[in-house]
């Protein structure tokens, strides 16, 4: 089973949180009474199984972002995912890197918060990129909706302008994002 960071859903949580309790309480109570205490008490360093944290995306994201399908407020939570993430302390290094920087970075980051999967990046070039997992068959869809958004949030922070991501979902043994960028 492959695990993945709960730093994700402690932002996630975060923002349910906001939405106020009754918000919180319909959540909960779609989780098992293990998945309920998981959430409540697990820390962003602590790992938990990548299709329960999914689970949990896909659950909380369309209470968070009322009045968006599932399938965009997924995309909607990893874009403020990024935005949180790296908007903090290294908010000036964002202003000094370029997207394909950006990426390549991200790539290589992927194992500190996974332990499925080989991220790389292919097809660097002149505003655009591939990032590609491989070796991680099991990465759920509503998984990869939130990269998704999360690329878009990243590429965002880093000067990018109108990004597009179009995921290949074609081979299970290497799921592809290509991105373009003006």
């Amino acid at each position: 089973m492959a695990l993945s960071k709960a730093a994700g859903i402690i932002y996630m949580r975060s923002l349910l949180r906001a939405k106020g309790e009754i918000a919180e309480s319909e959540f909960l109570a779609k989780l098992s009474p293990e998945e309920a205490i998981l959430y409540q008490k697990i820390l962003s360093t602590e790992k938990l199984p990548i299709e329960v944290a999914t689970e949990m995306y896909a659950l909380s994201a369309p209470l968070i972002y009322s009045g968006k399908s599932v399938s965009e407020s997924l995309w909607q939570l990893g874009y403020e995912t990024a935005q949180h993430d790296l908007s903090g302390k290294y908010a000036i290094l964002l202003r000094i890197i370029t997207p394909e920087f950006a990426i390549k970075q991200a790539a290589k980051i992927w194992k500190t918060y996974h332990d499925a999967g080989v991220s790389s990046t292919q097809g660097i070039g002149t505003k655009q990129a591939v990032f590609k997992i491989e070796n991680h068959p099991s990465l759920p869809n509503d998984f990869r909706q939130v990269l998704n958004g999360y690329i878009i949030g990243l590429c965002n922070l880093v000067g990018a302008k109108n990004t597009k991501v179009v995921r290949d979902d074609s081979n299970p043994e290497a799921w592809e994002w290509t991105i373009t960028w003006e």
